[in-house]
């Protein structure tokens, strides 16, 4: 399996560029011990507020667009370092080629939880195919183990397809069981974040 990731002026409509997938070399065998996945890793203080481990967790909401040449279920996963905790769901792409709305809730972790410091507290897997020892759902948080869990609910395999492509964005997590609509900052204030 070989890809290419690019940023291309195509997205739904209130954005103007999405990430970009496409399968150049495909995997034509999928093994059970193969994946791959888009991810993005979240600071512990970032995560101060959301409260895991304590009585007043937080639920997650993840929102983003994402279209995809390959139609079926497809993972977003967020995985708790520290705690060694993932919840692997899975959503669905109905209609290829076609940019879809996505929402996902992630259950309150009131049992343990990322360190609040600056080394990375979460990380937020999106696959891109899974073979059956990482795909196991779930619908709650669950010890990660040998990672049966990474990319749970994941059973499309944009490896397996030449020219497969995969897009996103828009992508936001926040508190709260509601998905609100995106916040598109200024650059200043995504600077002035940078700089703490």
């Amino acid at each position: 399996f070989t890809y290419s990731v690019e940023q291309v002026s195509d997205a739904p409509s209130g954005f103007s560029n999405s990430l970009k997938v496409t399968t150049s070399t495909a995997e034509t065998a999928l093994a059970a011990d193969e994946y791959a996945r888009i991810y993005q890793t979240i600071e512990g203080n970032n995560l101060a507020r959301v409260g895991f481990g304590t009585a007043d967790a937080k639920q997650l909401t993840l929102s983003f667009w994402v279209k995809s040449s390959i139609t079926g279920n497809f993972s977003a996963s967020l995985y708790i370092n520290d705690t060694n905790k993932v919840d692997g769901r899975a959503y669905t792409i109905n209609s290829a080629n076609t940019w879809e709305y996505k929402t996902i809730t992630y259950n309150a972790l009131t049992s343990g939880g990322p360190n609040i410091d600056n080394t990375y507290g979460a990380v937020l897997n999106f696959g891109l195919f899974s073979g059956s020892s990482y795909n196991t759902a779930t619908t709650d948080w669950t010890a990660y183990g040998s990672g049966a869990n990474l990319l749970g609910g994941q059973t499309a395999n944009l490896g397996g397809t030449l020219n497969a492509t995969w897009q996103i964005t828009g992508c936001q997590l926040e508190t709260g069981s509601q998905a609100t609509p995106f916040e598109h900052e200024t650059i200043s204030t995504t600077l002035e974040k940078c700089q703490r």
